[in-house]
């Protein structure tokens, strides 16, 4: 009883035991899944960084590329302004030809106007002279004014454009720069946490493993004793059934010698005269007797032996001898 005790105890400590290491392994699933979580979040955030920096870069190489094609069109630009300004120095070079012409005509027409002596005539040439020379200077003093202004107004436009194309452009580029820059720390921080994550993620799937192996252990162990119990239960089984087969022998055994005690005390009815068979059947029943006490201690030893699991050893076997004496 002791012993099946004891494997009882080692059993609800095996069971305990199974159900304390459930609940950890249940509580660090639990731990792993949101750890699980957490990590596909990270990598779905870092994922949405890595293509808002792409976009950020698709537009930083847009805008560079409306930049280099700004600084071509400044440099188009710088060329036409010399090409214009060619242009202007050749106009003016062909204004001045034109002044140094007319002045020579001037020239001329003076020459002519001195030589002619009628006063009339050189108040006429005079006249006509002044108003020619008035309209020739007007003529080109509105020239030169209006394609100085217009020159002037085109460059000034054209620079104001591109100044403040370039003006944006280099704002657009910092803003770029500065969110790449922002957007690299927060991807690092990130990547950092994920790290970290997927450390712990492994240590608790280490810890798990390792659980794992001592769960089947203990349920190796619990199957083990779980074995050798029902072996010593089979054995105890085994143990009572030959004593029950010993218990019947002897109840047998006891009804064979009532039923002699019976048959002879009808003869020792019959024949009480005779003394030697008085003598038979007292020797018979002290043999029963003995026999009886012999069968009562066999039972008490037989109840002994199946409450403490020891063998049983059965005593006053053998035939009954039978004398007759005449």
């Amino acid at each position: 009883m002791d012993e099946l005790a004891e494997m009882r105890h080692k059993y609800d400590d095996a069971v305990r035991g199974h159900q304390a290491d459930r609940e950890v392994i249940d509580d660090l699933i639990s731990k792993l899944s949101t750890l699980e979580a957490e990590i596909n979040l990270l990598r779905r955030r870092i994922a949405l960084l890595e293509e808002e920096i792409s976009r950020i870069k698709k537009e930083n190489l847009l805008f560079s590329n409306e930049l280099t094609k700004a600084r071509t069109e400044l440099d188009q630009e710088t060329l036409n302004r010399i090409d214009f300004q060619n242009q202007a120095q050749t106009l003016l070079e062909e204004i001045d030809f034109m002044r140094r012409v007319h002045d020579q005509e001037i020239a001329e027409l003076q020459a002519m106007a001195s030589r002619d002596t009628t006063p009339e005539n050189r108040e006429y040439f005079k006249n006509e002279l002044s108003s020619a020379i008035r309209d020739i200077r007007a003529e080109y003093d509105q020239l030169y004014s209006t394609q100085r202004s217009d020159m002037e107004s085109w460059y000034k436009l054209k620079v104001q454009e591109i100044q403040t194309q370039s003006t944006r452009q280099s704002l657009e580029q910092g803003y770029a720069k500065e969110e790449v820059k922002r957007l690299r720390v927060q991807l690092t921080e990130l990547r950092g946490k994920l790290a970290d994550l997927e450390g712990r993620n492994s240590l608790l799937e280490k810890q798990i493993q390792e659980l794992n192996y001592q769960l089947e252990d203990d349920q190796r162990s619990y199957e083990a004793a779980l074995n050798e119990r029902d072996a010593q239960i089979r054995k105890m089984r085994e143990e009572c059934q030959a004593l029950m087969l010993e218990l019947q022998m002897l109840l047998d055994t006891k009804q064979t010698l009532d039923a002699e005690i019976a048959i002879y005390r009808k003869m020792l009815e019959g024949e009480e005269n005779r003394a030697g068979l008085r003598q038979l059947v007292e020797q018979v029943v002290k043999t029963h007797s003995l026999a009886e006490v012999d069968e009562s201690e066999s039972l008490r030893v037989l109840k002994g032996e199946m409450a403490s699991r020891t063998s049983f050893q059965r005593s006053a076997k053998g035939n009954v001898s039978i004398q007759v004496f005449t």
